[in-house]
């Protein structure tokens, strides 16, 4: 009896345990909710191009070809483009694109109102000043650092308020190289376009028919 009982007692928490193993092995990894940094554990993806001014240095300005992508893991929208002799990629965080996206509209708001004075930039005159993460290199992204911008209005034309991006040069501390200093030129009508392929509804849309993709039976 005491050896049936002792049978019957171990059989019985070696089933809890097996049982207990089990339903671990079969549970999920908890899903990580949607924030300013994450939208989905999915690989980066390409939104689009874009043709924009550009202008190094003292130099004309000159049309520039932008390719655009997404990174659901943190959220960031990436700009790659060749500039000079550099292949050059500028990494906006949510935040950092809230931030643009003000000033643009104050932009926006000055310029159909007339309200643009055709003046020196300054720092006290500036939309917004703001830093973000950028990578540069002549074969590919060899260097990183982050870089500081000042956002104003530049004239290219004499009837031709642009928004401009102002990029300073960063040293690399790492290695005797800094990153170019450059500035980026945004028309009215392209920033519709931007706004139409990054705002935050839109990449959350593309991400969400990732997913669809993804389970789909």
């Amino acid at each position: 009896m005491k050896k049936s009982f002792i049978f019957i007692t171990s059989l019985l928490f070696l089933c809890i345990f097996l049982c207990g193993c089990a339903s671990k092995q079969k549970q999920l990894k908890p899903v990580q909710e949607r924030s300013e940094t994450f939208i989905a554990d999915i690989n980066a993806f390409f939104l689009g191009n874009l043709h924009l001014y550009t202008k190094e240095s003292i130099n004309q300005p000159k049309i520039s070809d932008f390719d655009v992508y997404f990174s659901p893991r943190t959220n960031s929208v990436f700009l790659n483009l060749k500039l000079g002799i550099n292949v050059i990629q500028l990494e906006y965080s949510y935040a950092e694109r809230k931030n643009v996206y003000e000033a643009a509209q104050r932009y926006l708001y000055n310029y159909e109102n007339g309200l643009i004075v055709d003046e020196k930039a300054t720092s006290k005159n500036a939309y917004y000043k703001g830093e973000v993460p950028v990578s540069w290199g002549v074969f590919g992204l060899t260097h990183s650092v982050t870089t500081k911008y000042r956002i104003h209005t530049e004239y290219l034309w004499i009837d031709r308020p642009y928004f401009r991006l102002r990029y300073e040069a960063t040293k690399d501390t790492k290695e005797d190289s800094s990153s170019p200093a450059f500035s980026i030129y945004i028309s009215p009508s392209q920033w519709e376009t931007i706004y139409e392929m990054c705002n935050q509804a839109a990449l959350e849309a593309k991400v969400d028919e990732i997913l669809v993709d993804a389970e789909a039976w």
